[in-house]
């Protein structure tokens, strides 16, 4: 590459505004590599390569201070600067495209210029003229700073990080967070501790920078029932409060509760509840116990003990915690509150009730007696002594009042031994002792329906 033509128009003084050339001594500016010896062209006096002055007018040469080809990357394009600084120089040419341009500046290149091209600038003045030559580099990304908010993590709030990179084309977090590339800070929802890498990219390199995570174990602040012992068919709410889990689980059921804070259950028997909190670093649990107690039965019996014959009496009942509940004389399984009328057959009748549970059993017992006579008067059943009267009298109309007394007479002796005939055959049918038997008096069924009345008050009363 021949040295281009230096401009006439301007002067060099080794001296000018009153500097020595010990004032152009550089400290820590680039120093050209060994050249062959140079003329100067002032005095054409042949001059050593590694000497910026001629050692016999004294002149300098040009002092190239700063000249690179620097690329820069980010996430959308690269962008090339050509940068330079020139002391002691009239004139400073750029190659290629001989380009004069001052003695201090920097470029843009256009974007065919790649990484690889080879820059030279040419600095000259009255002793002579320099070049230095660049190549175009790709400076490696550089991160500045990568930092988190938080560097204990709680599940289910965000971590925040962010960071200040140079020169990448690309970003990634790990952690399976990916590509972060233009961002400069990434909010996310992270389960687990551990070394978060952010990683910067571009054609010149890689590097990396880290932060730690820590995550605790999950915390259960409370955990219980709103009842104190459980009741069948009655819910049981159970409620808790738990922080930094990934998953929670609530024993023995089989669902997780992930999420939940609350659920309505229920049991059946006493049950042990456990409540299970989970993440990456470990798990903690709580427990509560609920005690289904034994059955009861809170109410078995009816209004009143004593019955009359062919009269029923409704049974009621009210049973908890039990999951079995049987009454004998025939009335079988019922459901734990409900009601049955009953007409006992025999003078002396006793009820069981048994209940079963989860937590034990129980049994109690009502008793009725059945008042042996009606207290009523029954209806008149003909017979065939009361049928064989009337026929007979069939076409004998009674001529007289003193023969319809005598015939009215006649049907009710025969009505009242007929009826005593029946009672006697129904109470012999119940075991009843001749002195019962023997209350056939209408004074006596009088004075015992007082008595009847008497003790089912006094039976109603004690069972209050």
């Amino acid at each position: 590459m021949s040295v281009p033509q230096r401009n006439t128009h301007h002067t060099f003084s080794h001296k000018s505004n009153g500097r020595s050339k010990e004032a152009f001594k550089l400290p820590g500016l680039p120093v050209e590599p060994d050249r062959d010896a140079w003329t100067c062209e002032h005095c054409e006096t042949t001059n050593q390569g590694s000497s910026l002055v001629c050692r016999k007018c004294e002149g300098r040469l040009p002092v190239i201070a700063l000249f690179t080809a620097a690329a820069q990357s980010d996430s959308s394009r690269e962008e090339y600067i050509l940068k330079w600084e020139v002391f002691e120089s009239e004139s400073v040419l750029l190659m290629p495209g001989n380009m004069i341009v001052p003695t201090k500046g920097s470029l843009n290149l256009n974007p065919e210029w790649q990484e690889g091209n080879v820059f030279t600038l040419f600095a000259t003045n009255e002793i002579g003229t320099r070049q230095l030559s660049t190549k175009v580099t790709l400076s490696p990304p550089r991160i500045q700073s990568f930092c988190v908010a938080e560097p204990e993590i709680q599940i289910g709030h965000p971590t925040i990080f962010y960071w200040e990179v140079e020169n990448a084309s690309k970003l990634e977090l790990d952690m399976d967070i990916g590509e972060v590339t233009g961002a400069s800070f990434m909010e996310t929802y992270l389960e687990k501790g551990g070394t978060c890498t952010l990683t910067a990219t571009n054609p010149a390199g890689v590097v990396r920078a880290t932060v730690d995570l820590s995550l605790s174990l999950p915390e259960i602040f409370n955990f219980y029932s709103g009842v104190d012992q459980i009741r069948l068919g009655e819910p049981v709410p159970l409620f808790w409060e738990v922080n930094n889990a990934s998953q929670v689980f609530l024993e023995p059921l089989e669902e997780e509760v992930t999420g939940l804070t609350q659920v309505e259950l229920y049991p059946d028997r006493s049950t042990t509840y456990v409540l299970r909190a989970i993440n990456h670093t470990g798990e903690v649990s709580q427990t509560i116990d609920l005690i289904l107690p034994p059955p009861r039965i809170l109410h078995f019996g009816a209004e009143t003990g004593i019955s009359t014959e062919g009269e029923a009496i409704e049974l009621s009942w009210e049973v908890e915690n039990a999951y079995q509940i049987y009454i004998d004389q025939g009335i079988g399984e019922v459901n734990p509150v409900g009601r049955v009328k009953v007409k006992p057959q025999r003078a002396y009748t006793t009820y069981t009730m048994e209940v079963i549970g989860h937590s034990g059993s129980a049994s109690q017992v009502f008793e009725i007696l059945r008042f042996p006579i009606p207290l009523e008067e029954p209806e008149v059943l003909e017979s065939p002594k009361i049928k064989a009267i009337l026929k007979k009298n069939d076409h004998q109309i009674p001529d007289s009042l003193a023969d319809l007394k005598r015939l009215e007479q006649e049907v009710k002796l025969t009505t009242n031994h007929h009826m005593r005939e029946l009672r006697i055959k129904k109470a012999k049918e119940q075991h009843l002792t001749d002195d019962m038997l023997k209350l056939e008096k209408a004074t006596l069924r009088g004075e015992l329906r007082k008595i009847f009345k008497r003790l089912s008050s006094l039976f109603s009363n004690s069972r209050t």
